[in-house]
């Protein structure tokens, strides 16, 4: 994936990037470090993710 933003915020850090055009915003360790515009292979954890309803922003998962 293509890192659109890094965000350092300490103890965790987020990334965001986008898949088939849905914009995605993942939470990765603090440890961890990507530069904006870089590629990074990620992967989900399934039972961890919170998916949104892109018109109404309602949690659908």
């Amino acid at each position: 994936m293509n890192i659109k933003v890094f965000e350092h915020l300490g103890a965790e850090n987020l990334l965001y990037f986008s898949v088939n055009g849905s914009n995605i915003i993942a939470k990765i360790s603090g440890e961890s470090f990507v530069r904006s515009g870089e590629n990074a292979r990620v992967s989900f954890q399934m039972e961890k993710m919170h998916l949104f309803n892109k018109k109404t922003e309602q949690r659908i998962g």
